[in-house]
């Protein structure tokens, strides 16, 4: 009977040891899903602000946008400076806009021109001085320059000194 009494109590010791492991082993289990609810709820939270931050940029951008699309401010660059110089806003026209290809060339922009464009002045100029005046000879009312020159006259070739050894070079 004492065998059976010694077994029984170690059997029961055994049970309470299984039993106390058990119970720690639910605890410990227990503890993490405690610890990752807390992590998942902390990152639910930190994504949900992140989410209202996203919302309340693109909001401020939105607004931005409309803003700069109402009152958009003169861009500092050239491009804008020489615009605002010489084409007024459509609305403030007093005439209408001649097309873009005109019959007399580009559209002029203030202080843009080019030696073309000085030299068509200056041919109207004299055109206008020649008609003006009273002569006598047609040579001088009509002198066309000839085509084959532009309007360009030839230099004779400066004869410069050069040491022998550069003289065959041009």
């Amino acid at each position: 009977m004492r065998k059976t009494h010694a077994r029984m109590a170690e059997q029961h010791e055994a049970e309470e040891a299984e039993a106390a492991r058990k119970q720690q082993e639910e605890e410990r289990v227990a503890e993490q899903r405690r610890q990752r609810e807390l992590e998942r709820a902390a990152a639910a939270e930190e994504a949900r602000k992140k989410a209202q931050r996203e919302q309340e940029a693109e909001e401020r951008a939105r607004m931005r946008n409309a803003q700069a699309k109402t009152s958009a401010p003169p861009d500092s660059g050239w491009r804008a400076r020489t615009q605002a110089q010489t084409a007024p806003a459509r609305a403030q026209s007093p005439v209408p806009a001649a097309s873009p290809v005109s019959a007399t060339g580009p559209p002029k922009i203030a202080g843009a021109g080019g030696w073309r464009q000085r030299m068509a002045e200056k041919e109207k100029q004299v055109g206008a001085a020649v008609v003006g005046t009273t002569t006598s000879s047609p040579a001088a009312t009509s002198a066309p320059l000839p085509k084959d020159t532009d309007g360009f006259e030839t230099v004779a070739e400066k004869k410069v000194w050069r040491p022998r050894r550069l003289q065959n070079q041009a």
